[in-house]
């Protein structure tokens, strides 16, 4: 406006809102931005300046294409920017200066950080690998009371429950392989036994016979065999019955095995006919044994049966005597 009041140009961010304030018969100026702002330096005083540039248009030419309207004139304006700059550049070297600490600060704490926390866990990793390979033994060390410490003191748990459980199971697999070891000797031991008499039946005999005799050659030691049957069995049998005549069979089976010594072999060789493989005993020893084995035989007979016809006979074969293969 000029010095009277009377407005020479304006600009409105939206139409109408000066129509207020304007005389009607006055003239309006209208103001397009000819550009971006502009930053200007003035290295005499230093200044730094804004400066907006906008042509100015009479309001009668205000419609239709920009290229043809009328210009009267150009408003610029130019706003000294020169202390918020300062500021600005301040507040830059400031946020600069604190993103550096923030950076010097952050790498030490991350380096405590995976000091604290990496590094734990790759040992416990490491223990684990280990002890996949069978180290039992190895456990992970505890550094601090934290989640982490406790999750070292969980997994030491849990691998001192794993090796336990390892331990209970090599025990129970020796007890077991023990038990079955035992019941194969025990069925085997009742395989190889007469059911009757609890002697050895015919075919343990005769492998411990060529065994025993193999030996026997070997070491030029003595060994005799001694053949046993009884008499006039058929007739007991059909006498008395097949069950006094398994009684009998019984009580020479009794004789025979109270008078052996362990390293002596006795069989069941056939139905009344018994078999002994005496090991580094001679011809006189053998028929010594026979001797006793006769009377206590003889004397079980007398004691259950007073008139009963059964005999034993006796044959014999040695090495050092008859040279008998």
């Amino acid at each position: 406006s000029d010095p009277q009041g009377e407005v020479i140009a304006s600009v409105e961010a939206e139409p109408g809102l000066l129509q207020s304030i304007f005389p009607r018969n006055s003239y309006r100026w209208i103001c397009d931005n000819m550009g971006s702002p502009v930053i200007l330096q003035e290295k005499v005083r230093g200044l730094t300046c804004i400066e907006v540039v906008m042509p100015v248009y009479l309001s009668n030419d205000a419609v239709g294409e920009p290229y043809s309207r009328k210009i009267v004139g150009y408003l610029r304006l130019a706003t000294n920017v020169t202390q918020a700059r300062a500021e600005l550049a301040g507040a830059g070297n400031q946020l600069l200066r604190i993103a550096i600490g923030v950076v010097l600060l952050v790498v030490p704490c991350s380096l405590v950080i995976t000091r604290q926390i990496v590094h734990p866990l790759r040992d416990l990793a490491q223990t684990a690998r280990e002890i996949t390979r069978g180290a039992t033994r190895v456990r992970a060390r505890v550094r601090s009371k934290d989640e982490i410490g406790q999750l070292a003191q969980a997994f030491n748990v849990m691998t001192d429950r794993l090796v336990q459980s390892q331990m209970e199971m090599l025990q129970l697999n020796a007890q077991l392989e023990a038990r079955v070891e035992q019941r194969t000797r025990q069925l085997e031991e009742l395989a190889a036994r007469d059911p009757l008499t609890g002697l050895y039946n015919r075919r343990h005999f005769d492998d411990v016979i060529a065994r025993e005799y193999a030996a026997a050659q070997r070491y030029n030691e003595d060994l005799t065999c001694v053949m046993m049957d009884l008499d006039n069995f058929k007739v007991t049998n059909d006498r008395f019955g097949h069950r006094v005549g398994d009684e009998i069979l019984i009580m020479l089976g009794e004789a025979i095995n109270g008078q052996l010594r362990s390293s002596d072999i006795a069989a069941r060789y056939g139905g009344d006919e018994f078999i002994l493989l005496l090991v580094k005993t001679s011809s006189s020893a053998a028929a010594t044994l026979t001797e006793r084995i006769v009377s206590q035989f003889n004397e079980a007979i007398k004691g259950r049966f007073m008139e009963m016809p059964v005999t034993v006979s006796i044959g014999a074969a040695s090495l050092s005597r008859t040279h008998a293969e």
